[in-house]
């Protein structure tokens, strides 16, 4: 979690990084209250920190680094899928990368 960029003005605290770890990690589902004593602060002092916006800034950073590094094995995934001929996992990726586009036929008459 250290390759983010760091908000200039908003230094976290060891407390706030080890929050962070927990907190984003998709595998672990704790409360607030079950963190707050993994990590030895009060659940109210996790609560303060999500009325700052400079710390909402910096976990909101954090959040998007994980939920793009977690993409990576998801695509390498599904180009295997779509080398071996699953039409959707070809469809799904060309969309992810901008390359499809979906057709319609359109039929123009007149009607009486």
């Amino acid at each position: 979690m250290d390759n983010v960029k760091q908000n200039s003005t908003f230094q976290p605290k060891p407390e706030q990084i080890r929050f962070a770890e927990i907190y984003l990690d998709y595998r672990q589902k704790l409360t607030f209250e079950k963190i707050a004593e993994e990590i030895g602060v009060d659940r109210s002092t996790i609560w303060n920190w999500f009325q700052k916006p400079d710390f909402l800034e910096w976990i909101n950073e954090k959040a998007t680094y994980m939920q793009k590094t977690a993409l990576i094995p998801v695509i390498k995934s599904l180009i295997r899928k779509a080398e071996v001929g699953d039409v959707q996992a070809i469809k799904l990726y060309l969309e992810k990368i901008g390359e499809f586009t979906e057709r319609l036929k359109v039929e123009v008459g007149w009607k009486d």
